[in-house]
């Protein structure tokens, strides 16, 4: 193992013993047995921090909120069409309505023929008359 293969396992070494391959090549090689040195030193000096929680003053989250520049009625529009669903919805309606037309106008010829009482198209009529 090489000292670069070693170093991406040096940080857990902190809290276990090394051993097989990493283990040899930490105990032969000064180079890692340094970088190990240094986790460990600053591994102590963050032990010795203290968590102190504060509270934040009660002003602070609307003064923070008031900030936020509230997006125009065009930039939310703008935004929730660019969203996938938004587009895959519209494009949904967008077939359902060609498709509602062409039903549509598949029946209204057929009506319109059924009316006339003649089931055969103009051209075959024009035909028929010469």
């Amino acid at each position: 193992m090489r000292c670069r293969e070693a170093r991406q396992f040096l940080p857990s070494l902190m809290d276990e013993e090394a051993t097989g391959e990493l283990g040899e090549h930490v105990s032969g090689c000064r180079r890692c047995q340094a970088d190990l040195a240094v986790y460990g030193e600053v591994a102590s000096s963050l032990s010795v921090l203290e968590m102190v929680e504060v509270d934040p003053p009660a002003w602070f989250l609307q003064d923070t909120l008031s900030l936020i520049p509230s997006p125009t009625v065009s930039q939310r529009v703008r935004i929730a069409a660019a969203a996938r669903p938004v587009r895959y919805a519209a494009a949904s309606v967008g077939g359902a309505v060609v498709g509602a037309g062409a039903i549509g106008l598949w029946a209204w010829r057929r009506t319109r023929r059924a009316v006339s009482g003649s089931p055969q198209s103009s051209r075959d009529l024009a035909v028929q008359k010469a």
